[in-house]
């Protein structure tokens, strides 16, 4: 971003039958071949609750396509550690057996993956996402109750509908998912929402340096907090056709801000 009086703009990238019912329980208390996963970094809490990364959210999808799978412990980030206690309560609840080894998680559906209701102790991005995808192709019907309302996870399950799923309440607390075979599934062409953090960060980048900036295809409605705190602190913040423009203020305002699960602040905007 250039020093005041200049204009620059911004393109943020893209960030893809049978029914057996079970006792709505709180969250939070895994045939052919293995699925591996793994990631990198140092190993943080204990094998109960390991860190997580984005690639835990991929597993309840193979452990629906392929009966098992394999988690390597994720590492952690400066934020700390981040649990996957929901994600393995959310997919036990689906029919998933999991053992501990020193160094990675095994999961087991030998049967494969049957719906059941299941609410999350706290509305979970990645817990979400993990289970909307195995239950996509779980037997029978999932309903998912305090379920995050991220726009990402309205992208996700707009994806799956192109795909041949069957969800239902979607950017709702309430997500019902109703599954289908895989043979059900098809591919399809979708276009994935601007990455609203690269968004913020630019535009906090314009309060700092000054100037102005057009950030094209950020979506207002993704981010309204976020742009009232921006507002709060001296920018000025607008939408224009395709995108959002903003103009840095002589001497930014202090503000407080205090992170919330979506609509509020998101923890990644603070960086």
């Amino acid at each position: 971003t250039r020093g005041p009086g200049s204009t620059r703009s911004a393109r943020p990238s893209s960030s893809a039958t049978s029914r057996r019912r079970t006792r709505r329980r709180p969250v939070g208390s895994v045939a052919s071949g293995w699925v591996w996963g793994s990631s990198t970094g140092s190993r943080s809490g204990s094998p109960g609750r390991p860190a997580t990364s984005p690639i835990a959210s991929r597993r309840g999808r193979d452990l629906a396509r392929c009966g098992r799978a394999r988690l390597s412990l994720p590492g952690g980030d400066d934020f700390g550690s981040r649990p996957i206690d929901l994600h393995l309560a959310g997919l036990e609840a689906l029919g998933a057996r999991f053992t501990v080894a020193d160094d990675h998680l095994d999961a087991v559906a030998d049967d494969g993956l049957r719906g059941a209701d299941i609410t999350l102790g706290f509305p979970s991005v990645g817990a979400t996402e993990n289970i909307i995808m195995a239950a996509t192709l779980a037997k029978g019907t999932t309903t998912l109750d305090n379920a995050a309302r991220e726009p990402e996870i309205v992208d996700l399950c707009r994806f799956l509908l192109g795909m041949g799923a069957q969800i239902e309440g979607i950017g709702s607390p309430v997500v019902t998912v109703h599954g289908v075979p895989a043979g059900d599934l098809h591919g399809t062409t979708h276009r994935v929402v601007a990455d609203r953090v690269e968004v913020a960060t630019y535009l906090a980048a314009v309060g700092l340096a000054g100037g102005e900036i057009t950030v094209y295809e950020a979506r207002a409605e993704h981010m309204e907090v976020v742009l009232r705190k921006l507002r709060a602190m001296g920018l000025s913040v607008e939408s224009v056709p395709g995108g959002l423009r903003a103009a840095g203020p002589d001497r930014v305002r202090s503000t407080d801000v205090a992170t919330l699960p979506y609509p509020g602040v998101a923890t990644d905007y603070k960086p």
